[in-house]
């Protein structure tokens, strides 16, 4: 990556370039909330500010927007038929009268039309219901002119249908041009995801079908909420009547759904009758989705679906908050100051504070923000285009001394170029288009602070972050005895590191699939080998180093004995040992003790005793590494008998002989 240097003027005029380009935290599109039974508020500062002029009577369905500098534009609900309310909140001209679900948690949802500031369409669903006619069931689209009636707007176009066969499930996110926009429906008794693309032509009603997920083949499945992803690589779809949330996967340029995961519930907790799914979010990391029961009492569940595992996201489901009291819970919307609201029977909503954390550590508040009579806050939240809330977000990479620092986006489709200042009179682009990286080789250690200049969507985001440039540790160990026989090894090691930027942590890898987090371990092998023993010592910033040094566990012998004979008599005795084993220690040696005194270092040896007695022969067998085995074996050499005898007289005559011998 070329780092460029920048003179004072023309960096000035850069950077006052990149500030006269809309400057947001996220679009402001999103900024108002109109919602339930007259209520509403806006973001502003970090903050939220509860607004009191809302005209929607809805417990159910309702949706707004505002212009790209959070300018209230119109919103609107099901009373009796449909009906949009302008910024004056007076009934938008000509509104009244479009077909709207009484039932839908998610419709209706307002897209503005790519290429045209004035052109609004306006989404509408109808799930198949016993009550209603086939006639208004299906997939509708309204156009609104905001131009119209003096800048208040008007509805220009109402009640086009654009498919029939629908749940009451929606949502929405950029193509990858970054100005196109994906709607994206789910058909009845088919397990069939339906895109339509919205671009500066207008709608193409012609959908992008994908098979995946679950077969939603019951009216009770057809609602509760389905989102994109903020970056839109994703899309959950809640089954509210069954136990279960499918998972699958989007591809923002060719609009097809592919399969993921579909992840069930425990029964015991989430059931059709008393505890139905209901609302969805994805946190804006996209590591976890958050899930809530309608059944009494409301649950709050989060789901780390990281590791896109569906076993491991089965066992990760973490119930977050139960409600004490008689309180169910709706939907779920993130929001631009990336938190995420639940719509709650009563007059609160609840807020998930820190959605990117695992577990209670998300810090949910059931009671966030209260709103006064008259109204209640009801069952649904304002459904937006879901890449209102994708913010950028820097990923630092390599931040020790003399690596190439990277630097890039947590997620990129949407971004056009980013230029940095890395805080050290350093600067560069990187273009998306080409370029996935920004790079910098950072002169010294230190804390630096680096700013990003984020170009997206006509606007430009400013972010900066603090981190730490350090020194690598130096990673070093010695070990008492290096070379050690099989037979009670014990190898000490003993760390010799040092950091000089903050302290150290240690992993020991010990060559035989073993290791050690301990400073000084003791280690025993159970083979004899050569080991590549591996220290790697990681400082406090995260810098680490590694050093791996040989050592060398010998083998041993085995010594054993075999006699051609081990009793045999005194006056001809001749004993012949040898070591069956031999062939395991070619190079070593061995030392013969035949217990009387006398030795032999001979491989087989030769020994004759010079008295009949027990002996003990001990062979002790050495490899030339020093390691020795000891085998011992029990001789007997029996005394000979002492043959003798006499004659009573040796010498007789013939007639008379009569010889006696005694032994």
């Amino acid at each position: 990556m070329k780092i460029l240097k920048f003179t004072y003027w023309s960096l000035l005029i850069l950077l006052l370039y990149a500030l006269s380009i809309q400057n947001a935290n996220a679009q402001l599109e999103a900024k108002n909330w109109y919602f339930g039974l007259l209520k509403a508020m806006k973001f502003e500062n970090d903050s939220v500010i509860k607004l009191y002029d809302s005209k929607m009577p809805s417990r159910r369905g309702g949706s707004c927007i505002s212009d790209k500098n959070g300018n209230l534009l119109f919103y609107g609900c099901k009373v009796g038929t449909g009906i949009l309310y302008n910024k004056n909140h007076d009934t938008l001209k000509n509104s009244p009268g479009f077909y709207i679900s009484s039932a839908a948690d998610q419709t209706p949802i307002i897209i503005p039309m790519p290429g045209n500031p004035d052109i609004y369409y306006l989404f509408t669903l109808i799930r198949p219901q016993y009550d209603i006619p086939d006639s208004v069931r299906g997939f509708w689209y309204h156009i609104v002119d905001i131009s119209k009636d003096n800048g208040k707007g008007e509805m220009i176009l109402k009640n086009q249908k654009i498919c029939d066969n629908v749940t009451e499930q929606i949502s929405a996110t950029f193509h990858a041009d970054k100005k196109s926009v994906w709607i994206m429906v789910r058909e009845y008794n088919t397990n069939n995801f339906k895109a339509y693309l919205l671009g500066n032509t207008g709608l193409d009603t012609t959908p992008v079908f994908s098979s995946a997920g679950t077969i939603i083949n019951d009216i009770d499945w057809c609602t509760g909420q389905m989102k994109f992803s903020v970056s839109g690589s994703k899309v959950a779809n809640i089954i509210s009547g069954g136990t279960m949330v499918d998972i699958c996967n989007f591809d923002n340029k060719t609009g097809e759904v592919t399969a993921g995961s579909t992840v069930y519930f425990d029964t015991n907790y989430v059931n059709q009758s008393l505890h139905p799914l209901h609302g969805c979010e994805f946190s804006p990391n996209e590591n976890f989705l958050y899930v809530s029961t309608s059944g009494l009492p409301g649950r709050l569940f989060q789901i780390d679906i990281s590791s896109g595992i569906e076993s491991i996201m089965r066992n990760s489901i973490d119930t977050i908050f139960v409600n004490p009291g008689d309180r169910d819970y709706y939907c779920l919307q993130i929001g631009i100051d990336q938190k995420i609201y639940i719509a709650r029977s009563g007059y609160y909503l609840g807020c998930i504070n820190n959605p990117d954390k695992k577990g209670i550590v998300c810090d949910y508040n059931d009671s966030a923000i209260y709103f006064s009579p008259p109204g209640f806050v009801k069952m649904s939240l304002p459904t937006f285009l879901q890449s209102y809330f994708y913010l950028p977000d820097i990923e630092i990479r390599n931040t020790c001394f003399g690596d190439s620092t990277s630097f890039t986006m947590h997620e990129t489709s949407k971004i056009d170029s980013v230029f940095w200042d890395f805080g050290d009179n350093s600067y560069a682009w990187t273009d998306f288009s080409q370029s996935k990286f920004g790079k910098h080789i950072y002169a010294d250690t230190g804390v630096y602070k680096v700013i990003a200049y984020v170009f997206h969507n006509n606007l430009t985001d400013t972010l900066d972050r603090e981190f730490r440039i350090s020194n690598y540790a130096f990673a070093d160990f010695s070990v008492l005895d290096s070379s050690q026989c099989l037979l009670d090894n014990e190898f000490h090691f003993y760390d010799t590191s040092f950091a000089i930027d903050g302290s150290m942590t240690y992993e020991w890898d010990f060559g035989d699939s073993t290791g050690s987090f301990q400073q000084n371990p003791v280690k025993s092998f159970l083979l004899s080998d050569t080991f590549n023993i591996q220290l790697t010592v990681t400082s406090s910033y995260g810098c680490e180093t590694s050093i791996t040094k040989e050592l060398y566990v010998q083998p041993m012998p085995e010594a054993k004995i075999n006699i051609n004979d081990t009793a045999q008599c005194f006056n001809e005795n001749n004993f012949s040992f040898f070591n069956p084993q031999d062939s395991l220690n070619p190079a070593g040696s061995k030392t013969w003790y035949f217990g009387d005194g006398n030795t032999s270092n001979s491989d087989t040896a030769q020994h004759i005793y010079s008295i009949a007695d027990t002996f003990n022969v001990v062979l002790i067998e050495e490899t030339n590494h020093g390691c020795s085995d000891t085998a011992t074996k029990e001789i007997i050499v029996h005394p000979s008998p002492v043959t003798d005898f006499s004659v009573n007289d040796s010498v007789q005559c013939f007639n008379e002989n009569s010889f006696q011998f005694t032994n």
